[in-house]
């Protein structure tokens, strides 16, 4: 994959505050999946038999946003993500892919805009 050079732009790897994002992400999700009954095999279909077992942050990493990171970036570790677009690309395909599939609205993206809303909320 050719990397595009933006004169001016910078890429950046993610942050502390984006790694601790992606992963109170990934716990919202698999939070998400349990609560509307979808298992792992259910989700990814990928015994034809089995048992289902629960979503952890751990299996949302490995077997959704991972699995769309290398699709997307060729990139398989998630703390060579760009901060800037491929995050968010890779929240918004599985918005639209567990949104599609299973009826299930996915969590935002966790941002410190968000935390303080909920903060406020609670």
């Amino acid at each position: 994959m050719d990397k595009i050079i933006i004169p001016g732009f910078k890429d950046e790897k993610r942050t502390i505050q984006q790694n601790k994002s992606l992963h109170l992400f990934l716990t919202q999700l698999s939070d998400q999946l349990n609560e509307h009954g979808c298992g792992v095999v259910k989700v990814i279909k990928a015994y034809k038999q089995g048992v289902e077992i629960q979503f952890t942050p751990e299996l949302v990493k490995e077997i959704i946003w991972r699995e769309i990171q290398l699709a997307i970036t060729g990139r398989k570790s998630t703390k060579d993500l760009l901060k800037n677009e491929e995050i968010e690309k890779i929240h918004q395909i599985i918005v639209k892919f567990i949104g599609e599939k299973f009826g299930i609205e996915v969590p935002p993206f966790p941002s410190q805009e968000s935390q303080e809303l909920n903060k406020l909320n609670t």
